[in-house]
């Protein structure tokens, strides 16, 4: 009785999915190129600066809300360690 036949050995899932279509990697290079140009075109950011629409401007106002409050916490983490810095040395001096 003759062996079964062997399966073919695949490295990558990629590989199997290529396989079972019948693609090769050179046309999936040149797609998978296309598609991750497109897909940067579509995230390009939209400047806050100039809102459009409605929406626009709501992510504006939000982006600008973000600015203030990251500005404001970086000011009190300025103040809190200047106090803890004046309490240590004021600590070390009269201990």
């Amino acid at each position: 009785m003759a062996p079964p036949p062997r399966r073919p050995q695949f490295t990558s899932a990629q590989a199997i999915v290529n396989a079972l279509k019948g693609g090769t990697l050179a046309q999936h290079s040149k797609e998978r190129t296309k598609a991750e140009a497109q897909f940067k075109q579509v995230q390009k950011p939209q400047p806050a600066t100039r809102p459009t629409t409605k929406g626009g401007q709501a992510t504006a106002d939000y982006l600008a809300e973000g600015h203030a409050v990251r500005a404001k916490t970086a000011q009190l983490r300025e103040l809190r360690l200047a106090k803890e810095g004046a309490a240590t040395v004021t600590k070390k001096s009269s201990g």
